[in-house]
């Protein structure tokens, strides 16, 4: 595999290389993209990797569905996981 070949680690945030432009899409159109925590652990190891990559001039954020770019953190998992003090 090509250390340059972007995968994200959750089917949550979609992204791809067109050109000079790597497209990181938050996709959970259900809930607004409403970021979860798996969404949240995606995106810098995707900046890491664009920051390293000669390719990429720029980075594009977007939402997937047509009702919101984020609406935020989903704070239904804020009981779950961030209920203990570690979290």
């Amino acid at each position: 595999m090509n250390p340059f070949d972007y995968i994200s680690p959750t089917d949550r945030v979609q992204v791809r290389l067109e050109g000079p432009a790597l497209h990181i899409v938050f996709n959970n159109p259900a809930r607004h993209n409403a970021l979860s925590v798996d969404m949240w652990g995606a995106v810098a190891p995707l900046l890491k990797q664009a920051a390293d990559d000669e390719r990429v001039r720029v980075v594009v954020f977007s939402g997937a569905g047509d009702k919101a770019f984020v609406s935020g953190a989903d704070i239904s998992q804020f009981e779950d996981m961030r209920a203990a003090k570690e979290a």
